[in-house]
Parts: structure tokens; C-alpha cells; sequence
């Protein structure tokens, strides 16, 4: 079933949005950026067309292929990008699929089709998933040939055909894989229909196809977003739709696509959404650069480059879209690098004693850790700090506990354990040595005894790590 709802834009600046620009004077490989990804250690991974680029929030660290190191990416077009429960990297290009192992920092390649001469299997993989569960290991990828599931632990490959339909399989479309938080498994082929991946009898079904557009447009979807109330949002030509996998009900937003249509027939308009954490989706267009929607009161603000603001959006052709845990919007421009914006926070916050939960407002030292909280220490404790919510959780001094459960002086410095940043963090203070912080089980232990202990440090003075 399709509604129909129209809603109002408004086509105006909002002048407290800053965004931020990156391109290749900052270090970028290159200025068309089609996949964004944040892994789980909180680099922001950057897929350009010339070249897979990590940034720290200071640097870019550029991977290429390398025609004499096997170890290296196999092509430089870099398309999907995706993680797997063991925090292994899915780099789909336009010349194969590659694993990045971040411990050793290289590449595995995976040429299916000479491993499996029986499949048809064309390079270029449009979109990569990769696996949950540590036990199967099974990675999901598609081709112009339809979806395959490869079996890491058996080396085994199953293809799956999306439909015998011959005039399916002459449309040249894209298929793009989104797993929800249901763990089903939907496939977007970009011409022609929506498929839902069933498991009980491993095939793949049709769940939605698009009418045809009044305007006379070919069909085209976008890739899933799937939001806090679990729903699946997408674009198409005839607008913006939301779709209920449980119920089949798709709610169709056109008015978006009439009123841009008639300012520009040969805009593409729709091409990726985020959800930010108050609820608005953030849309990125082919030529209006990005737009706010209120799911609230159904309303869309424009944010377009404008050529004497210098913190305006720097161009209007949005390819990729990505919130990360921080809340921050990263936008991948086609030909101008990459542009990155807080959607809340555009002036400076003060927090202290009075106005927060902080006990006290001399800081010593501040760290944003892998999930987006920050640590904050001063001369009265320790506190964890969700930007989020605004909640603070103390660790401060309990002298009866036999277990050290929080330190027992100053933190002059914090840093998490760059390979297991969701388990251990260190913390080196002043006057009681360096500690290691055992996340699950919330109780820090001394790395090193307090001097003058034969084997030890030589100062209980740590102030940077």
C-alpha cells in the first residue's frame, strides 16, 4: 500500500550550520568520496575513486594498490565498505573484495572467480556486508550477477538469482545490501524492485516495486537507512519513502521530488540518508546539496552552497552520507572532497560545577574514547561524560575498597587499548603510577607498582602516554 503525503520545504540558509571542509590539501586522495565508514577503534574510513583513505581527526593515512605487494587493495576505486564482528574491515572496488586485517595493516584479496570457476562472477562488487556472528562467518557481496554468501570457516560460495525474469536481467542496476537491526537481509536493486532475503528457505523474495514515475524518469532506489523506530527509508524518483518491514506498508513522501523536479527535470535529487539524534533525517541530493527533514512536523530545510560563505556546504552534489557515534554528519562530495557538520551544537556549551553534573572545574585532562563518551578529570575525580544525554557517572575514591575500583589521584593522561578499545583503557596519574581500566568489570589495576618497588617505573609522575 502506498499514502501519499505533501509537506512544506523551505528553500532558506540556516546560517548557524558550519560546515567544515576537507580535500586533498588536507590530505585526501582524492575528491569524489562514495563510501564513508567509522570502525569500531573510531577512525572515519573515506572510499574515493583514486584511493581508501583513514583519518584520525588530524591525518589521512592513504591506502592504494600496489601492483608488486600482494598484501596491498586491489583497486583503487573503492565502492562499499563494511565491518565484521571480529573489527576486519570490507573493502568492495571496482577490481574485487578485499579484507584490511588493522592489526597487520594489509590487504587479502578475494578473486571468487578463479576459486570458483563454476560461478559467473564479474570484479566490480557493488556492496559488501560483513559477518555478525564470529561462529558462521558468512559474508554477503553483490555483483551484476546477483547476491553470493561466502562461507569464511568452510570456503564455500551460494549464489543467490534475484528473479529468471529476462528483462530483469538486461536492466544495468546496482545491487546494495543493508542488514537492520532485525538481522534480515535487504537487497535494493537500483532499477527495479526491493528483495528480502528469507532464511528459512534461503531465497531471496520480492517485498517492494516502485510505480511508474509520472514524469517519465526510469526508476531508481536508493540504499536503506533504517531508523530509531526501525523503519527503512529510501529514495526513488517518485520521492521519499518509508517502509515497515514487518508490515509491508510503504508511506511515500512525493512533494520533495515535485517541487525540486520543477527547478531541475534532470536532477537525480535522492541519493543516501542519516538519521542524527534528534530524530531528523538528513538527505543527500544530486544538485540541492543536503536536506533536514522533521519527521515531527514534516517540514525540510535546504542547506546549499553559497558562493560569499565560506561555511556553507562547498558543493551541492551529495554522493555519500554518515552520522558517526559522536553525532557528527560527514558528507561525500562528488569532485570537492569532504564536508562535516554538527547538526546541534554550533556555538560553544560551558559546563562546569553549577550548571552540570562535574564536581569540579579545575580539568586536568579530557579523552573521547572509541563510543563517543568523554573522560574528565580534575583535582576532585574521575567522571565519564555522554554528550549525548548529558549524564555523568563518577569514579571517585573509595579508600574501604579492598579492590581498586577508581585512582586515587590526579589523571594527567588517558588512552584505550588500540587494539581492544571496548574492553581496557590506561590511565597515568600523578603520584600513583599507571593503571589499566578494565571496562566490563569497571575496576582499574595497577600496570606497574608505586615507587620505590624493585621492579617498577622510576616516578609514580606519568603525564603522557
Amino acid at each position: 500500500m502506498i499514502l501519499k503525503l505533501s509537506w512544506l520545504i523551505v528553500y532558506a540558509q540556516n546560517s548557524q550550520i558550519r560546515f567544515e571542509h576537507l580535500s586533498i590539501e588536507d590530505g585526501l586522495s582524492q575528491s569524489s568520496v562514495r563510501a564513508i565508514y567509522q570502525d569500531q577503534t573510531g577512525f572515519m574510513w573515506f572510499g574515493t575513486e583514486d584511493g581508501l583513505n583513514r583519518y584520525d581527526g588530524y591525518n589521512f593515512r592513504i591506502f592504494k594498490n600496489n601492483i608488486y605487494d600482494s598484501t596491498s587493495i586491489s583497486n583503487n576505486k573503492i565502492i562499499s565498505i563494511s565491518e565484521d564482528a571480529d573489527g576486519n574491515l570490507w573493502i568492495a572496488t571496482m577490481d574485487g573484495l578485499n579484507m584490511y586485517d588493522r592489526f597487520t595493516e594489509s590487504f587479502k584479496r578475494f578473486d571468487f572467480a578463479d576459486r570458483f570457476p563454476d560461478f559467473i562472477i564479474s570484479s566490480t562488487i557493488a556492496s559488501v556486508l560483513g559477518y555478525n556472528d564470529k561462529n558462521k562467518k558468512n559474508i554477503w557481496f553483490a555483483t551484476r550477477e546477483g547476491i553470493f554468501n561466502y562461507n569464511i570457516k568452510n570456503d564455500t560460495l551460494t549464489h543467490y538469482n534475484l528473479s529468471d525474469d529476462l528483462e530483469f536481467k538486461k536492466v544495468d542496476q546496482e545491487i546494495l545490501l543493508h542488514r537492520n537491526s532485525a538481522n534480515l537481509i535487504h537487497a535494493v536493486c537500483t532499477r527495479t524492485a526491493i528483495f528480502r532475503y528469507n532464511k528459512s528457505d534461503d531465497s531471496f523474495e520480492q517485498v517492494f516495486r516502485p510505480k511508474a514515475n509520472p514524469n517519465g524518469f526510469e526508476s531508481y532506489l536508493t540504499p536503506l537507512f533504517e531508523d530509531k523506530e526501525n523503519y527503512l527509508w529510501f529514495g526513488s524518483f517518485n520521492g521519499l519513502n518509508r517502509y515497515n518491514p514487518i508490515s509491508g506498508e510503504n508511506k511515500l513522501f512525493e512533494k520533495i521530488i515535485d517541487q525540486t523536479i520543477a527547478r531541475n527535470p534532470e536532477a537525480g535529487i535522492i541519493n543516501s540518508l542519516v538519521e542524527d539524534d534528534h530524530n531528523n533525517l538528513w538527505i543527500a541530493t544530486s544538485g540541492y546539496g543536503v536536506y533536514k527533514f522533521n519527521k515531527a512536523d514534516e517540514t525540510i530545510d535546504v542547506y546549499s552552497h553559497e558562493p560569499d560563505n565560506e561555511f556553507s556546504i562547498k558543493l551541492n552534489v551529495v554522493v555519500s552520507i554518515y552520522k558517526d557515534r559522536a553525532g557528527i554528519i560527514w558528507l561525500g562530495l562528488n569532485g570537492s572532497g569532504i564536508n562535516k557538520m554538527n547538526p546541534y551544537t554550533n556555538k560553544f556549551g560551558y559546563l562546569s560545577r553549577s550548571n552540570s553534573g562535574l564536581s569540579f572545574n579545575s580539568i586536568r585532562t579530557i579523552f573521547e574514547d572509541a563510543f563517543g563518551y568523554l573522560w574528565i578529570s580534575g583535582y576532585n575525580g574521575l567522571k565519564r561524560y555522554n554528550p549525548k544525554n548529558g549524564e555523568y557517572k563518577s569514579y571517585y575514591r573509595n579508600p574501604g575498597d579492598p579492590v581498586s575500583r577508581v585512582l586515587t589521584n590526579i589523571t594527567y593522561t588517558i588512552i584505550e587499548d588500540k587494539n581492544e578499545p571496548e574492553k581496557f583503557m590506561y590511565f597515568g596519574t600523578e603520584g600513583s603510577g599507571l593503571f589499566k581500566f578494565d571496562l566490563q568489570e569497571e575496576i582499574f589495576s595497577e600496570i606497574f607498582p608505586v615507587y620505590p618497588e624493585p621492579v617498577t617505573l622510576n616516578t609514580n609522575l606519568i603525564f603522557s602516554l
